[in-house]
């Protein structure tokens, strides 16, 4: 249950930093105590970090990579205008054989474009990552080696202007480096991936902000948007032998069966549990990050704790402005956002 509205704040009197009561009473707006090494709130209809503790500290993020994952592929498919529900990569064999969380794919079987996103942002399958990654690494290759005016694009797309000849690189690396290239292009100036899929690298970090601007431009596209509100799907693959395969995800994310819209898990030893999570307030769409929690279980409650915290200051916030103001303020997020940062000093 969320925390009761906060009503009739004196925000002048109110020692935000410390957490200390104003003569008056007034109640402390600190945030609440959390495990997790580094946190941010972000207001996902801007992009922009509302608050946060350590926001800008670069860490390893786990299967969050799988958010870019999922935006490069779309990327690159919408580049060669593909049909992505009907296009269908094949299972390589590295795929099944990567460790970690998987979709239970079977080396061989074509899945479309659709599926594989599924099988990647619900149960955070690191073999869907793979074959994502390897397929569009695929035509990457092919559409340098067969079209001069592809070639030319994505010399610049992917800042291979000095290399003339991209067929032996690996497929998967080739799409690593479209994934940081996108990177930059997002502003996301933080960030550095070294895999699709996550797994324990010192090279693969973010940091919260960073993650609430990638949330923001990944919520844009519908497909992404669609996927990680989904809590269970079913699908059919062809197989080689030419039979069907039937699979059967269910979402990681147990928020969403309690009001939360998406994102996506993530957990490794070096990570530990990882967390973003979006949810609607007043008209706000807020996404949370946690990094480095300290269990599993802790970052459920640290991001409903977070959230009951948000709406609370966001409630706060309202009640402070006249009455001919609320109105507009929700039809505003970018102007609610700035009003937030004249309320704190943050």
């Amino acid at each position: 249950m969320l925390p009761s509205t906060v009503r009739d704040t004196s925000f002048a009197s109110t020692n935000y930093s410390s957490g200390k009561e104003s003569a008056a009473g007034t109640p402390s707006f600190n945030p609440p105590l959390v495990t997790a090494i580094a946190w941010g709130v972000t207001d996902a209809t801007t992009g922009e970090l509302l608050w946060g503790k350590d926001p800008e500290e670069r860490m390893e993020i786990a299967s969050l990579t799988k958010i870019m994952t999922a935006y490069t592929a779309i990327n690159i498919c919408k580049f060669f205008k593909l049909d992505m529900t009907h296009f269908l990569f094949e299972v390589p064999y590295k795929a099944v054989t990567t460790i970690g969380t998987i979709a239970n794919l079977v080396v061989g079987d074509q899945l479309s474009i659709v599926q594989l996103l599924y099988g990647l942002l619900l149960p955070s399958g690191n073999d869907a990552a793979i074959t994502l990654a390897t397929g569009c690494g695929k035509l990457l290759i092919n559409g340098w080696s067969t079209n001069k005016l592809i070639k030319k694009k994505l010399q610049k797309r992917l800042n291979l202007m000095t290399i003339k000849d991209i067929s032996k690189m690996d497929t998967t690396e080739l799409f690593v480096r479209s994934m940081n290239r996108l990177t930059l292009k997002l502003g996301l100036n933080k960030t550095t991936f070294s895999n699709p899929h996550g797994l324990a690298d010192k090279a693969n970090k973010s940091t919260a902000t960073d993650l609430g601007k990638l949330v923001f431009h990944a919520k844009k596209d519908p497909l992404i948007s669609a996927i990680v509100k989904t809590k269970d799907y079913k699908c059919v693959a062809m197989c080689k032998s030419g039979d069907k395969r039937a699979y059967s995800w269910t979402n990681t994310n147990i928020l969403l069966k309690e009001g939360y819209d998406g994102f996506k898990t993530g957990i490794t030893p070096n990570a530990g549990p990882c967390l973003v999570a979006t949810r609607e307030y007043r008209d706000i769409q807020i996404a949370i990050t946690i990094l480095h929690s300290k269990t599993c279980e802790h970052r459920w409650k640290e991001i409903r704790a977070l959230f009951g915290w948000t709406i609370n200051v966001i409630d706060a916030i309202y009640s402070s402005l006249p009455p001919d103001s609320e109105g507009a303020l929700k039809k505003l997020p970018l102007l609610f956002h700035k009003v937030i940062q004249q309320v704190f000093s943050l």
